[in-house]
């Protein structure tokens, strides 16, 4: 079984701004870090930047395990950390009925656009 590997860990780092004092995202959830939401999450909560690092890691453990239940191919890590990362930017019940994981399952990745994304270097 793949693994989420340090390349996925750097990759919501590099695409995503971290915001270190709650606000409310464009679907008015209450969000902190690196696009954490939840209940812990209120007006006027302030992190610390290894808070958001911790919190990133935990978030994208926990959707890596959703990832993992769902998926029926053999991945390299690079692959399954890039489905870790969508899963967690779309929501897991979004990622459950996606293409990409359906993609994924039928190992048709060279139709896919998510080629680029996972490549298998």
């Amino acid at each position: 079984m793949p693994t989420f590997n340090a390349a996925g860990l750097a990759l919501p780092k590099q695409l995503e701004a971290c915001r270190l004092t709650a606000y409310p995202d464009q679907a008015q959830r209450w969000t902190i870090g690196y696009e954490h939401t939840g209940r812990d999450v209120a007006p006027g909560l302030v992190w610390t930047q290894a808070h958001a690092d911790s919190a990133l890691a935990s978030d994208v453990a926990r959707f890596s395990a959703g990832v993992a239940a769902l998926l029926q191919a053999p991945l390299n890590d690079n692959q399954f950390s890039a489905l870790a990362i969508f899963a967690f930017n779309i929501g897991m019940w979004a990622f459950a009925g996606s293409t990409a994981l359906h993609r994924a399952t039928a190992a048709t990745w060279q139709e896919s656009p998510m080629r680029c994304a996972c490549s298998t270097r």
